[in-house]
């Protein structure tokens, strides 16, 4: 299987180590990479991760169903087939200096 999100992907977008970003303020903490799946409606918010395991952690966003703070696992991500064979994509037009915080607020009110 091609995966499409890999660790070249983390630092291109120069995605810091999640032990960096993980507790600290969500309004310091920037959102560098947003992943969606558009059958779903789901959306993955990748802040930190660690390139060597894709372990990666952000917000992940459940549609209309709300969202938490997480971990998440890029070979999940990559594995993922929607029913009617749709893959998750990234976003091409996402703001990488998005903070945590405003993406924690608008995908929960």
């Amino acid at each position: 299987m091609h995966e499409k999100f890999t660790r070249g992907m983390l630092k291109q977008a120069k995605v810091p180590h999640w032990r960096d970003v993980n507790g600290k303020d969500i309004d310091a903490v920037r959102v560098r990479i947003k992943l969606f799946d558009l059958e779903s409606g789901w959306a993955w918010y990748i802040a930190g991760a660690d390139e060597l395991t894709g372990t990666c952690f952000g917000f992940e966003s459940r549609g209309q169903h709300g969202g938490e703070i997480a971990y998440f696992q890029l070979k999940d991500l990559n594995a993922y087939q929607g029913k009617y064979g749709v893959s998750i994509k990234r976003s091409t037009e996402w703001n990488p200096q998005t903070s945590l915080a405003d993406v924690i607020e608008e995908r929960v009110r």
